[in-house]
């Protein structure tokens, strides 16, 4: 996803000013996997957005840990419905 308005083009970057060369392979756990996109789908990211601005450390620790926070009381409120 790049920046409205502008037409991707190849080998130039859209949002930093450098092209994506290195591909990165990542195994994880279901658990992990399903964090992963509850995090990005919170912050209104895709998967490899957050791992971007993880990497660059461009994303507000704040942002992670409310998310993680707001993640952890539905799942209480949902497990306490089930009982």
């Amino acid at each position: 996803m790049g920046k409205k308005g502008i037409k991707s083009k190849r080998n130039q970057g859209e949002i930093y000013e450098e092209t994506k060369s290195e591909g990165f392979y990542v195994r994880l756990t279901p658990i992990a996997s399903q964090g992963l996109d509850y995090l990005a789908s919170d912050l209104n990211l895709s998967k490899s957005q957050l791992i971007e601005r993880l990497g660059r450390g461009t994303l507000p620790i704040f942002l992670l840990i409310r998310s993680y926070i707001r993640r952890n009381s539905q799942s209480k409120k949902s497990s306490d419905l089930g009982q």
